[in-house]
């Protein structure tokens, strides 16, 4: 029995076929936002208050977020010190702050700078959504410091 040759038509057809396997295949191995790095969103600083923040001011912490930016958001979420926080827990200029932005949130995060500083936020998938610095890591109630 002879085989058929090809006609355009069905190289095309295997080409199309062929490549969406292919596409299949790297959507299933694509991983997931937790696995990707992170990045920032500046869009939402709190620019009042005495955890106010602005890109002059994060330029201090430019290092560590740099180091920062270079990790998956799992890796940075199993790093002592990183944590979410339940809002009923913030200070009252901290709530009054996420009302003037109208941010509803049941948590917000923070981010260890390695030194007493915090930087405080959201999560939406892979980034990071800058809300405040905490120079002197204060933004909760109950919190000592020595």
């Amino acid at each position: 029995m002879s085989r058929k040759p090809q006609t355009p038509s069905m190289k095309r057809d295997l080409f199309v076929r062929n490549l969406q396997e292919n596409r299949q295949t790297k959507t299933q191995s694509t991983p997931d936002y937790l696995d990707l790095q992170i990045g920032w969103r500046f869009t939402l600083m709190e620019h009042q208050g005495s955890v106010s923040c602005d890109l002059k001011k994060l330029h201090e912490y430019e290092k560590e977020l740099v180091k920062l930016e270079k990790m998956t958001r799992n890796i940075i979420e199993s790093r002592p010190h990183n944590h979410p926080l339940n809002v009923s827990k913030l200070e009252p200029q901290q709530l009054e702050s996420l009302n003037r932005l109208n941010i509803e949130l049941g948590c917000v995060y923070q981010l260890d700078l390695r030194t007493p500083a915090r930087l405080w936020g959201f999560w939406e998938r892979n980034i990071f959504n800058i809300i405040w610095l905490d120079p002197d890591h204060k933004v909760y109630q109950g919190q000592r410091h020595q």
